[in-house]
């Protein structure tokens, strides 16, 4: 299904929240009906049943009145609570809802009332609000080595791009009991490197990387008649000569990285496409300083495999483990297959993943949880590493 930055919610329970033993007095916890996402929202704000406009986390808010709380909360810009080109992230709040636990907003809420007033809009469905309030989506730009800005090629066809779906937009979907597959979520920079039907290549998360391309290296030095109109146009007109084109090998690291691979690929002769995070020392990965995989050698982890004689589809993932040890290719971190019986159940377990990490000094940006059939994957992210992007 598509999923959009703007959704209409309805609020299904709201929760009251404490500190110590003391109820908060100024805030609740809002649960939804549609999505697993809870939002910090102010005391009486909403009552069960109401209509709310909800914006994703990980989207980028625009410069529109209707913001205008969230980039200057009470007229204090220094309150934001926004990262990087006005992103929303998980924000964390030292009170518990009954739990002792910590708790955390992750999206933000438009009150039926306020798109009315500010935007003499009625809150419907059917309408394109993520085009209408100009929220993007926020992304890295696709990383490039040793001023090769713009080298980059079509998209390999019949592929699909590398972007799990958040756990919080398919609880509705998820039936359980069910039978889940854990791996470590490496924050890094996708890359695929594929082989179909004797031709290769590799891609990042959204362009094909070329092996080679045309470099300009020089000019042909203008002759006579270049010079002589040059000078008649007292220099308005400059003729510089003919570029002078060589076929360079591409430096970009994705190539650097992938070639090896991309060799395996060739002997190998089947028609498949590896999936993996390039990470280490010089990825940037979100930029975030507590990426573990930061510290680490430069290197490529893969998390799946894909069938590629027609379309891209995912192996089984027996069959994943399969070709990587035949391939020698390192997998991501594996924690566990085993039987969840609830999604709280499923939470509860990532959290204690999160926290198992994080006493090992790795704070993780999450976990990807799949069947085994591949049919259906999804990801549970740490709030933890989230609010510190």
């Amino acid at each position: 299904m598509e999923i959009k930055a703007c959704k209409i919610v309805t609020i299904k329970e709201i929760v009251p929240l404490f500190k110590g033993e003391e109820q908060a007095n100024a805030i609740e916890l809002a649960l939804f009906e549609e999505i697993g996402n809870t939002v910090v929202v102010g005391k009486d704000f909403y009552k069960q049943g109401d209509k709310a406009l909800f914006i994703q986390p990980d989207y980028c808010l625009s410069y529109i009145p209707l913001f205008q709380e969230y980039f200057a909360p009470g007229g204090d810009p220094k309150k934001c609570k926004l990262g990087g080109n006005n992103r929303i992230k998980a924000i964390k709040f030292n009170l518990h809802s009954g739990d002792n636990q910590p708790t955390y907003s992750y999206g933000i809420l438009i009150q039926k009332q306020l798109v009315s007033e500010i935007l003499n809009l009625e809150l419907i469905e059917d309408f394109d609000w993520d085009t209408k309030l100009g929220i993007t989506k926020y992304e890295e730009p696709e990383p490039t080595q040793k001023g090769n800005q713009g080298v980059a090629c079509p998209f390999p066809d019949n592929m699909y791009k590398t972007d799990e779906e958040n756990i919080n937009n398919l609880v509705n979907d998820i039936q359980f009991p069910i039978n889940l597959i854990l791996t470590e979520k490496i924050d890094g920079s996708s890359i695929t490197i594929w082989y179909k039907n004797g031709k290769s290549g590799i891609a990042s998360r959204k362009l094909g990387r070329p092996l080679v391309y045309e470099k300009v290296v020089g000019f042909k030095k203008p002759n006579f008649f270049h010079k002589l109109f040059t000078k008649i146009t007292f220099g308005k007109y400059k003729y510089f000569g003919k570029k002078i084109m060589r076929q360079t090998e591409n430096d970009d690291n994705f190539v650097i990285r992938g070639k090896p691979y991309l060799e395996k690929l060739n002997k190998y002769g089947k028609n498949i496409a590896l999936r993996g995070e390039l990470v280490g020392k010089g990825c940037k990965g979100s930029g975030n300083r507590n990426n573990p995989k930061a510290r680490e050698d430069t290197h490529i982890e893969f998390f799946c495999i894909d069938d590629y004689n027609d379309h891209t589809k995912k192996f089984n993932y027996t069959e994943i483990e399969n070709i990587a040890k035949e391939l020698d290719l390192q997998l991501v971190k594996k924690y566990c297959q085993k039987d969840f019986e609830s999604l709280e159940e499923l939470r509860k377990y990532c959290n204690e993943i999160f926290a198992e990490e994080k006493s090992k000094g790795r704070l993780i940006e999450g976990v990807v949880a799949r069947t085994e059939d591949s049919s259906m994957s999804f990801k549970i992210m740490s709030m933890d590493y989230d609010l510190k992007k």
